[in-house]
């Protein structure tokens, strides 16, 4: 719904938003104890001064979609596990480089943090 109503604006925050909360729902199966919007905010956390490479990343896919089309869809049986993979090790990577930083803590990604420490 959030990534709807910023592209009611333009296409490209639309684009941006949906990259900065492309995380959560990594974060939610990670751990279902952390709520949607605190999922949304530590998406945006970790992903502030990465969205370009998760971009790049996005668009490396596009040939394998393409050829994908050629195959009528059966492509798809290992492109899909292929691009779930790597989305979620850019996940565990942006996780690890973010709680190294200090931008985000172990506790928030257990949703432990008390709402008036947030």
């Amino acid at each position: 719904m959030w990534v709807y109503l910023w592209c009611l604006l333009l296409i490209i925050p639309g684009i941006i938003k949906s990259i900065a909360y492309s995380m959560s729902m990594y974060i939610i199966a990670d751990n279902p104890n952390v709520g949607v919007r605190n999922a949304l905010k530590l998406s945006m956390k970790m992903t502030k001064g990465y969205k370009m490479d998760i971009f790049v990343m996005y668009l490396s896919f596009i040939g394998w979609n393409i050829l994908c089309v050629f195959t009528l869809g059966i492509g798809s049986l290992w492109l899909m596990p292929y691009m779930q993979t790597t989305y979620s090790n850019m996940y565990h990577r942006l996780k690890k480089i973010s709680i190294e930083n200090g931008v985000c803590t172990e506790q928030e990604f257990k949703g432990e943090v008390h709402p008036v420490l947030k």
